[in-house]
């Protein structure tokens, strides 16, 4: 689980099963963390079962529904009661069912004076309606096949969800438009008396597994699942825990894109109906609620990619990254994992490659270019760098450039680098006087070998003056 403390939060608790999974080489896609602050007290002492979870509550709360404005709110619980209230108002709703009340959605623009609706589903689904005299008003809008397990109010759309099927109600026009288990395509002689508009089924497929949730994530769905307890496909141990897919889907079936096991707390005593998973839309939030732990999945940003990719010593997909991403990166800086990925090539013994990484890297900052000439000389490797160095207008302190010489003329009979050309960058008296009295014989030159080694030393020497 990825370790990251935001306002609020505190990093997680090994959600994730990596340490009784072999290390994948495949990037994870979502990272989680738990809400802490007082969720965590509070759930020590009760269960929750939506987001909003307290101890002075009696009963299980089973939804809870805001407007898109955040500033009402609806709730409904098992023991039939419903609760309308505005944050900021003293206006409210309050009435007792004698069933209980599974589901609760306000009008999306509920603050709105011609816009105080709102529906409740228990064993038949409810339209309240706020009239011109202030009295709330009841349609029934289905009822006679179950109960109502899910409602969602998206515009002028209502969509709930029973046993037998799913179906939408368009408020605008007061009429059912859709019934998804018998939508099927209409020629335009049956469509005339029909509702303008329907839905059509893109993607059905069955699964293997016990579904806790659903959530959309750009054309893709994030799927909270409990796995059945016949599957074979599972080891024992995994069986008990959530798991957290983010599935593709298709025409007839669904590719998975990424899965994880959840450790949330007491996984051991939970089923498939204690777990939810609400989201944040706009914010790629998705929060795993269970009776006594909250998890928030939250889609990895650039940061958490370039993190991946250093983990793995992917140094140089990890500075393409940086540099591609550099305006949205926060926590990573590109000149700092060029080091690292310098750092890297050095210890791995492939000097070449580090050295012509230094000139993408280290650019103009000659603090760094100095720092890592000197390294190279203390690994012996000084020739590797040197014709990498900057020189015209951007250049170091001349006693770099004379060390690198000083280099070569003690090693090579024929001088023919490039560095040798650049005098402008060095102080050639120096240079002369310095090797001079470097190589300056103590006995006589008898071997033709040593005569041709000083002869080429000091042709480089007077050529370099030349210049």
């Amino acid at each position: 689980m990825a370790e990251v403390e935001d306002q609020g939060r505190k990093p997680s608790e090994e959600s994730t099963d990596d340490s009784e999974e072999e290390e994948s080489e495949e990037e994870p896609k979502l990272k989680y963390e738990r809400l802490a602050n007082g969720v965590t007290e509070i759930l020590q002492k009760d269960a929750a079962s939506c987001m909003t979870v307290h101890d002075k509550s009696p009963v299980k709360i089973n939804q809870i529904s805001l407007d898109e404005f955040g500033e009402h709110v609806g709730i409904c619980s098992e023991d039939g009661k419903v609760q309308v209230f505005g944050l900021y108002t003293r206006e409210g709703f309050h009435e007792n069912f004698d069933c209980p009340i599974k589901v609760v959605a306000l009008h999306p623009q509920f603050g709105r004076s011609n816009s105080k609706q709102f529906v409740t589903g228990g064993n038949k689904l409810q339209l309240y309606e706020r009239n011109w005299l202030n009295r709330w008003k009841t349609v029934v809008l289905h009822e006679g096949e179950g109960t109502i397990t899910n409602v969602k109010w998206r515009a002028n759309l209502i969509a709930w969800a029973n046993n037998v099927g799913v179906k939408i109600y368009d408020i605008s026009t007061k009429q059912r438009i859709t019934n998804i288990c018998t939508v099927k395509e209409r020629d335009p002689m049956e469509m005339r008396d029909l509702p303008s508009r329907y839905v059509e089924i893109t993607s059905a497929f069955d699964t293997e597994f016990y579904i806790s949730g659903l959530a959309p994530l750009a054309d893709q769905l994030v799927t909270l699942y409990y796995v059945k307890e016949n599957s074979d496909q599972m080891e024992e141990e995994f069986r008990a825990r959530p798991r957290l897919d983010i599935i593709q889907s298709l025409p007839e079936s669904c590719e998975e894109i990424s899965s994880d096991a959840l450790t949330v707390r007491h996984f051991q005593e939970n089923e498939c109906r204690d777990y939810r998973l609400e989201h944040a839309e706009g914010e790629s939030l998705f929060y795993i609620i269970s009776p006594k732990d909250i998890v928030v999945a939250k889609e990895r940003d650039q940061d958490d990619h370039i993190d991946w990719l250093l983990d793995k010593k992917k140094y140089e997909e990890a500075l393409m990254a940086a540099e591609i991403s550099s305006k949205n990166i926060k926590r990573h800086d590109v000149q700092k994992i060029g080091m690292a990925y310098i750092n890297h090539l050095v210890e791995r013994g492939d000097y070449d490659t580090a050295a012509r990484k230094c000139q993408k890297v280290l650019g103009k900052n000659m603090e760094l270019w100095e720092n890592e000439v000197y390294r190279f000389k203390t690994i012996g490797q000084l020739k590797a760098i040197s014709q990498y160095l900057p020189r015209g207008d951007l250049r170091l302190r001349p006693a770099i450039y004379e060390m690198i010489l000083h280099e070569f003329l003690k090693s090579d009979f024929e001088v023919r680098h490039p560095m040798l050309r650049a005098s402008q960058t060095l102080r050639a008296g120096s240079v002369i006087l310095t090797d001079l009295s470097a190589f300056r014989p103590t006995h006589k030159l008898r071997n033709s070998s040593l005569r041709e080694e000083t002869f080429c030393k000091t042709s480089a020497i007077v050529m370099l003056h030349a210049f």
